[in-house]
């Protein structure tokens, strides 16, 4: 699986003209900047980037900004814990995290899904994945 397959909302009425945001945050070196032409190569994707040097905040503000589809932080080592990545889903500002290290040959991909269930056959689609694209999405329960 490549990394934009990781990257793309997966739904199925998107129209392949249909551009994307991405926050890309990182140091100005190798790994951003080859994830940064990566996205750049691939279908539709408009990207921000944000220096890793900053303060977190100035990542908070960008996101706050751009609104969006995913943000991509970019480090040479893997991250230590989820703090920043389950802070920028909980204060509702993405719904997609992708962690990129050069440590290993791994991303770490945190996303977040709001789905109205309709009966406890639901409840059971989403704890087996298998069956998840069972279930009302939220875009569809909002009308989107």
């Amino acid at each position: 699986m490549s990394l934009n397959e990781l990257i793309t909302p997966k739904m199925s009425d998107m129209e392949p003209t249909l551009t994307r945001k991405v926050v890309l945050w990182g140091r100005d070196d190798v790994l951003t900047q080859a994830v940064h032409s990566f996205l750049e190569a691939g279908a539709n994707w408009e990207v921000a980037r944000v220096s890793s040097s900053d303060d977190v905040e100035n990542l908070f503000q960008r996101v706050i900004e751009e609104k969006p589809d995913v943000v991509v932080l970019c480090q040479d080592k893997a991250f230590e814990d989820s703090v920043l990545q389950l802070s920028l889903i909980n204060k509702q500002l993405c719904r997609k995290v992708v962690t990129v290290s050069l440590e290993s040959n791994q991303v770490q991909v945190y996303s977040k899904q709001d789905i109205l269930l309709q009966g406890g056959s639901d409840l059971l689609s989403i704890i087996d994945e298998r069956n998840h694209s069972n279930c009302t999405s939220w875009k569809e329960v909002e009308g989107r």
